[in-house]
């Protein structure tokens, strides 16, 4: 069979007969008669040629060919992708999963009655990890600081509005401005002025009580009005409690607490005296005369038995016994002003500034051991480091600290600091020292052991007095 090509219509082609030719008359040629076949079964239909789809081909009387295969078969329909249509967001924020517990971490066994309690706050330690098998996770660092309470979550507050968290319990450093007639609280770690308040006209020294809760005032005034006020600070609320009118008292400069905080003590220049004043009934309880000139600054001694006071216009050391409130007097050196006690021998240091000397005094006999020569001019205040093992003279004519050993007496450093150190304080700890320059309107921080200048920061106009509280 011949194949013909899809699409096209076939020509019918005739069929070769089979049967002899009838021709009538002829004989042989009539057609036998054939037995009644039954039904004719009518013939297939034949399709009408033209244009259109393919005529199906006629079956002969012989056994079905098969058909053959199209040349192309049908593809299936390609399905056109719908495009993707973006997600419609929420009605409302989508709440983050809880994520999976973690695996807990095995705490160490608690020590037995023998051993160290707990520290607060230590983070336990962990055990060595067995040889095979996964490391325990750690849980995260957010985890921990939940943990702090509201105490950090205030703190957090705080530091995202761009505010510092006052802390009423750190320490603090009172410096006086006595051109401004301020006393400037300062966060001794952080160097900054955290408050400033205000005191008297020309206040030039201060003193704080043990518990660090209050800090008294000598308002020294000026030649023309000489002050007769103490003021008192109230440093945990940040505000002036009160001022104490002194009377006739005129000119107050040294200033001291006594260790239980009940009396503070305190030359009156203009008076020409002592006195001793009730702290809690801020009045005058007693009153010592020392009859001499610029009666400037004291010191208790270690029992407080004793006062020494350091007179500048008599060059002398006026010691007063409060238990029977005898007098006596000491000559030391022309300008005898600064002073300080020491903590373990309870020897007293006075600095004679005129004529650039340093006297030392004999607690016990209440006379002068020896005097020697200053290494910088104008020696003008001395503090002993916490330890009692060094001694630091500020020199206001040389801009430098002096520093001495305090049983050998000899030099042992010296640190340029701003123009005209006056006062100087030591940290507790020892480890570091503010040195108050008075015309460079600075504060010079001094490390201690290296002795050196690691910086320095202002509080205000002309520097002077200052004091540490212990919070």
């Amino acid at each position: 069979m011949k194949d013909v090509a899809p699409g096209r219509a076939r020509a019918e082609q005739p069929r070769p007969s089979t049967q002899p030719e009838i021709v009538p008359g002829r004989p042989g040629t009539e057609v036998p008669q054939q037995p009644d076949p039954g039904p004719v079964t009518p013939a297939p239909e034949t399709p009408r040629p033209g244009p259109g789809p393919e005529m199906p081909v006629p079956r002969p009387s012989g056994p079905e060919m098969p058909q053959p295969e199209p040349a192309h078969p049908e593809m299936p329909k390609p399905q056109t992708p719908r495009p993707e249509m973006p997600p419609r967001p929420p009605d409302r924020p989508e709440i983050p999963q809880k994520p999976p517990p973690r695996p807990e971490i095995p705490q160490p066994e608690q020590p037995g009655p023998g051993g160290p309690p707990p520290r607060p706050n230590e983070m336990p330690a962990q055990p060595d990890p067995a040889p095979s098998g996964p490391t325990p996770e750690v849980p995260p660092l957010r985890a921990h600081f939940a943990r702090a309470g509201t105490a950090w979550a205030a703190l957090t507050v705080t530091l995202a509005l761009g505010c510092e968290a006052p802390d009423t319990q750190a320490d603090l450093l009172i410096v006086l401005n006595k051109a401004e007639d301020t006393a400037a609280l300062v966060d001794p770690g952080a160097l900054k002025v955290i408050a400033k308040l205000p005191t008297g006209e020309s206040p030039h020294e201060v003193a704080t009580t043990p518990d660090g809760r209050f800090a008294f005032v000598a308002n020294y005034g000026t030649g023309e009005a000489p002050g007769h006020t103490l003021t008192m600070l109230d440093l945990r609320t940040r505000e002036v409690a009160r001022t104490i009118e002194l009377g006739t008292y005129t000119r107050p400069h040294g200033i001291e607490v006594s260790r239980d905080g009940r009396r503070v003590w305190v030359t009156c220049e203009g008076a020409r005296a002592v006195i001793e004043l009730d702290a809690a009934a801020a009045l005058v309880s007693q009153d010592w005369t020392t009859g001499q000139l610029t009666s400037h600054m004291l010191v208790a001694a270690r029992d407080e038995s004793k006062l020494y006071v350091a007179n500048v216009g008599s060059g002398t050391c006026t010691v007063i016994d409060r238990n029977t409130n005898r007098l006596r007097t000491i000559r030391t050196g022309p300008g005898a002003e600064g002073i300080d006690r020491s903590p373990l021998d309870g020897t007293v240091w006075i600095a004679d500034r005129e004529v650039d000397s340093l006297s030392v005094i004999d607690p016990g006999a209440d006379t002068v051991l020896t005097t020697f020569k200053a290494a910088g001019k104008m020696p003008i205040r001395v503090q002993f480091t916490p330890d009692g093992r060094e001694v630091w003279v500020s020199n206001s004519g040389s801009a430098s600290i002096s520093v001495y050993d305090a049983r050998s007496r000899a030099l042992v450093a010296t640190i340029a600091v701003g123009d005209t150190p006056v006062g100087i304080q030591m940290m507790p700890n020892g480890r570091r020292a503010f040195v108050a320059s008075s015309t460079a309107d600075k504060i010079s921080v001094v490390d201690v052991k290296s002795r050196k200048v690691v910086r320095t920061f202002s509080t205000g106009k002309s520097p002077d007095g200052m004091a540490w509280a212990v919070r």
